[in-house]
């Protein structure tokens, strides 16, 4: 299958409350793993994956260290695979963003572009 990305992905470390739109009951905490412009990639528990399943629309809660409060949108999970981490079986699940603060995307997106910078020449110091 060839790879659809418009835009870079970087990997982050977060976490995501994701709601079903259609159903407030059906919600889980996942735990954020990459972010591009246009969505998102999070890990959850197997025991829950039955509540995500592909084309769903979904509300988002997203937290991460590089910004200050939560940004709060809308997306459609666009796949579900089953994985291992550390030795779990989990599910990752890629989120497509709909109705999101777009300039908070880009303020999360320019912080870790800057970081990457910054330990660039960092490492090309210490060499």
């Amino acid at each position: 299958m060839q790879d659809q990305r418009q835009y870079l992905r970087f990997n982050i470390e977060g976490v995501v409350a994701i709601t079903v739109k259609d159903a407030p009951e059906r919600s889980v905490s996942c735990s954020l793993v990459d972010i591009s412009f246009k969505g998102i990639g999070c890990v959850f528990n197997v025991a829950t994956q039955e509540q995500l399943k592909e084309n769903l629309a979904v509300r988002l809660e997203l937290t991460t260290p590089f910004r200050e409060g939560a940004i709060c949108g809308e997306g459609v999970i666009r796949y579900v695979t089953p994985m291992q981490r550390r030795g779990q079986a989990m599910f990752r699940i890629g989120i497509e963003f709909g109705d999101i603060n777009a300039a908070a995307i880009q303020e999360i997106l320019a912080r870790i572009q800057q970081q990457i910078r910054v330990q660039s020449r960092t490492t090309r110091i210490v060499q």
